[in-house]
């Protein structure tokens, strides 16, 4: 973080000029561990031009909300009582950064069959306890200013993106728009979950292990979507790890819902073809840069073995 942000931050929340600003992650977001000698916190600067102040406020009060329930990350206010601060240079970018508390505990490196069946029961409790809260909200909560993940912003929007690509193929374009419009056709055809709160990126990297119990963490990317939607994320992640086969009855008997092969696969898919659609517009991070045509293709290989039905189940 360059020294003006980081001056602005000490400014806006009370920390000592002489506050150390170090990297976390460099992914969707920058994410900064920010020690202030005395205390510890967890700083995020939104990616430029993602998301909207009412997004990123809608967000923050999931959060809030959502305390009540599970173990999530507690916002930290900046002096004038802001859960959102924002810097504007040059008039042109307006950057939005997020404190949170620093949290003390451990990544789950290399979850068991047991942590699997933890992180499905999770994720019901997340989606149930979610529904009650939208349930209790008026129709107008900022918390209702989050993406929908509807067919618009996970396939069409995503397809125009990787049809302008310019680093892919004729061919690999043309496999875009037919899995494109083999997705929209099963989702057509086949019966999917209501639309309701996804966290929309639910694995192992963004739970933390603590004597409290597990924290779930980075709601960057939460909206409204199908259930299998947020489901089809730990499945990608199995799949990437070819522990699909070992590990995905434990998950899918902790969510402790009876769901259909044809709406997990579907889900996944639309997931997948989501995440492939963002490459283009990540091509600011080293390593997608470098080679984002093969993370694309990876993402067409597991979407064209999940609507065929050659995966597990």
């Amino acid at each position: 973080m360059d020294f003006y942000k980081r001056k602005y931050i000490c400014q806006s929340y009370g920390l000592d000029s002489s506050s150390t600003f170090s990297l976390l992650n460099n992914g969707e977001n920058l994410t900064y561990l920010i020690d202030s000698n005395t205390e510890k916190f967890v700083i995020r600067q939104y990616r430029v031009n993602r998301y909207t102040y009412d997004e990123i406020l809608a967000e923050i009060n999931w959060l809030l909300t959502l305390q009540e329930h599970l173990l999530v990350p507690s916002v930290i206010p900046n002096k004038k009582g802001e859960l959102v601060t924002s810097i504007t240079v040059n008039e042109k970018f307006t950057y939005y950064f997020v404190v949170f508390k620093f949290i003390e505990g451990n990544s789950i490196l290399q979850p068991s069959f047991f942590d699997y069946e933890k992180l499905g029961t999770l994720m019901r409790s997340l989606h149930e306890k979610s529904y009650y809260v939208l349930k209790e909200t008026p129709n107008d909560w900022i918390g209702y200013k989050r993406p929908i993940f509807n067919e618009h912003l996970t396939i069409q929007e995503s397809l125009q993106r990787l049809i302008n690509a310019p680093f892919l193929s004729n061919a690999e374009k043309n496999k875009c728009i037919k899995l494109a419009e083999r997705i929209q056709e099963l989702i057509s055809s086949n019966k999917l979950g209501e639309k309701q709160f996804v966290h929309g990126d639910m694995h192992f990297g963004n739970i933390l292990e603590t004597k409290e119990g597990w924290y779930l963490l980075d709601f960057d990317e939460c909206g409204f979507g199908y259930m299998e939607f947020d489901i089809g994320v730990p499945r990608i992640h199995l799949l990437a790890s070819n522990q699909l086969k070992e590990k995905w009855l434990p998950f899918i008997s902790g969510y402790k819902k009876a769901i259909s092969e044809s709406a997990i696969r579907i889900g996944t898919a639309i997931r997948l073809f989501y995440m492939a659609g963002k490459i283009p517009v990540r091509m600011d991070i080293d390593h997608i840069r470098k080679q984002p045509d093969e993370f694309i293709n990876r993402y067409l290989r597991y979407i064209e073995e999940e609507i065929s039905g050659d995966t597990v189940v």
